[in-house]
């Protein structure tokens, strides 16, 4: 993934649209991870992958019974570990 620093959003707009067409591009801010531009068409991949994730945990929620306040918990802090590392 292409990084650039968000002081150079204005000047290197253009820059970052034609990255952003092939890849996400990570934008920091003050040295540390802050955004990520990507085409639409990625975006609405991301979005149809997480939706069918969760559609897939609602069904075997349905399935083998609901979890409880615990389990929950421990199972969205695991997604978000997940998705943060």
């Amino acid at each position: 993934m292409k990084s650039f620093p968000a002081s150079d959003l204005k000047a290197r707009l253009g820059d970052m649209f034609m990255a952003a067409a092939r890849e996400p591009v990570q934008i920091t801010k003050r040295g540390k991870e802050a955004y990520v531009l990507m085409s639409e068409e990625q975006y609405r991949r991301f979005v149809a992958m997480e939706d069918a994730v969760w559609a897939e945990k609602a069904r075997a929620a349905a399935q083998g019974g609901f979890l409880g306040v615990e389990e929950t918990e421990r199972t969205l802090n695991e997604l978000v570990s997940a998705k943060s590392g």
